[in-house]
């Protein structure tokens, strides 16, 4: 008959201490999925600074050849050539930089107005030999040869904004 006493007494002491463990054991398990969901947008966040950098950085660099080009244009070959050989050397480098990160970069996670505009933006990148053939040909109106980079940088600052409404945290 102890024997029954002292069971039921270990199942009271088992209940006891089961309630307290199973709200512990519910509690840290919010605690790492809240942690973990914390990593994930803090990758994401990362991800979109990276390419609002690589991004910029192209964005300068076009605007610095369209003014060397512009300068080029204006004296019909006379001045900036070397400059705009420098610039244009430049520009390669942060065009590769942006390709580079965007070859392991999915576009797709980040909504498809974010992507078209980006893509946009590269498929204006696309023609940029052809302009520049153009410039140290003499043969681009000077108006044309403006709206290209105009075009092409519009197309790539759109990205941000569209950076701000993806974003995992809008603040």
């Amino acid at each position: 008959m102890q024997w029954i006493e002292r069971l039921k007494m270990t199942h009271k002491l088992a209940l006891v201490l089961a309630v307290p463990m199973l709200i512990l054991g519910h509690l840290s398990l919010h605690r790492v999925m809240t942690a973990m969901e914390a990593r994930h947008e803090a990758h994401h966040l990362g991800a979109l600074a990276r390419l609002g950098v690589a991004v910029g950085d192209m964005v300068h660099e076009l605007q610095r050849e369209r003014g060397a080009s512009a300068g080029f244009l204006g004296s019909k070959g006379a001045k900036f050539q070397p400059e705009l050989a420098a610039q244009r050397k430049r520009t390669d480098e942060k065009a590769a930089v942006l390709h580079t990160y965007l070859s392991g970069f999915d576009l797709e996670q980040y909504g498809a107005d974010l992507q078209a505009n980006l893509n946009e933006g590269l498929e204006h990148l696309g023609e940029l030999q052809r302009i520049r053939s153009s410039v140290d040909g003499l043969n681009v109106p000077i108006g044309e040869m403006l709206e290209y980079y105009t075009d092409t940088n519009g197309h790539f600052l759109e990205v941000v904004p569209e950076m701000a409404k993806v974003s995992p945290n809008k603040d």
